[in-house]
């Protein structure tokens, strides 16, 4: 997102007409990025926006656990969105310390 376009903004401008465009073209797809609009808290107006948006057009969050682990906060900011969800499929995170 563009430091100075606010997530309401973002989320109408950009996000909306995305999914309208990908719903019409139906193919399968796979949208990611380091949102910021943090998942694991969707009482959030802005998050709770965000998520709305790509579940009203069946994208799917793959990533359900937080990806930023500190002290203060956890987090799902780093997202990965997909219409393509099957049974067999896997997704987590890893753990790596630097």
């Amino acid at each position: 997102r563009h430091p100075c376009m606010d997530e309401t903004s973002f989320i109408e401008d950009y996000m909306k007409p995305l999914n309208d465009k990908l719903a019409v073209e139906n193919k399968k797809t796979y949208i990611t990025g380091d949102f910021n609009f943090d998942l694991s808290n969707t009482t959030n107006k802005e998050s709770f926006n965000f998520f709305e948006t790509m579940m009203s057009s069946f994208h799917l969050p793959v990533i359900t656990l937080p990806t930023k682990i500190n002290p203060k906060a956890h987090t799902i900011i780093d997202n990965i969105f997909t219409n393509q969800i099957h049974p067999d499929m896997k997704s987590g995170n890893l753990s790596i310390s630097i």
